[in-house]
């Protein structure tokens, strides 16, 4: 008993001598934090006011971008049916140019809408040169689709684009396609759409532009004039704290 007793003893010392070392070698925090009330965590939910960046960038313009979103998402789901119908009118004789501009960059539209409309309404929080780079890119396909569908019909294009691409010459052909009203639809909602991702584009520009003329700290930290003084210094503080830590380590 006395036996099991002194080495209780011994093991109670050991770990308080261990306890004052590491109190003792820890870096002092010589400024205190100030009180701050941890803020709350967000949650996702619907919301059409979308990002608060592209609502500061411009009100009246870049707020509606989730607006614009919703839009080109309508117009990809309808673009997806006429182009079905499109393709289930041939006979025999489909091509694959025949099958990528009525189906496949609808297709495209569409899921490039859903994680844009997911950004915008959900997460609030789309990053301006990420929409800039996709909508740049659909609308250049929606833009080179239209540019074909209207030049395949005036004379003097190639006659494999003729055949491929004009109302004109699918009945004769004795393949089946399009009627001239599908084909007529098709080529309106690819300019819609190729108006509607440039507008969304630049919007992100807007935006992205709006960002990089923020006024910034000698640290290259956005500095928002709207923010609470308490919870500023509270963030600087746990930055510096961070920092500091980090540095003991590599040290």
């Amino acid at each position: 008993m006395e036996t099991t007793i002194e080495l209780r003893n011994s093991s109670e010392g050991t770990t308080a001598r261990n306890s004052e070392n590491a109190t003792r070698d820890a870096p002092e925090i010589t400024e205190e934090l100030p009180a701050y009330e941890e803020e709350p965590q967000k949650k996702w939910y619907y919301s059409l006011k979308g990002d608060p960046r592209w609502i500061d960038a411009s009100p009246n313009f870049t707020a509606y971008a989730p607006h614009v979103v919703i839009v080109l998402f309508v117009l990809s789901l309808i673009e997806i049916v006429i182009g079905t119908l499109w393709i289930v009118q041939y006979n025999q004789g489909m091509t694959f140019q025949g099958i990528i501009q009525p189906i496949i960059i609808p297709v495209m539209s569409f899921f490039n809408t859903v994680p844009s409309g997911h950004l915008h309404l959900f997460a609030h929080v789309n990053p301006p040169m990420l929409a800039i780079s996709f909508s740049s890119i659909l609308a250049l396909c929606y833009l080179l689709t239209a540019i074909m569908y209207v030049a395949s019909c005036r004379s003097g294009t190639p006659r494999t684009l003729q055949k491929a691409e004009c109302y004109r010459n699918f009945d004769n052909n004795g393949l089946g396609g399009p009627t001239k009203g599908i084909w007529g639809a098709v080529v309106a909602f690819a300019w819609l759409s190729f108006v509607g991702y440039t507008l969304h584009a630049y919007m992100a520009w807007v935006v992205w532009g709006w960002m990089k003329r923020r006024p910034r700290d000698e640290h290259g930290m956005v500095i928002d004039p709207n923010m609470d003084p308490a919870k500023k210094a509270r963030r600087e503080a746990l930055a510096r704290e961070r920092w500091r830590k980090m540095g003991s380590e590599f040290a």
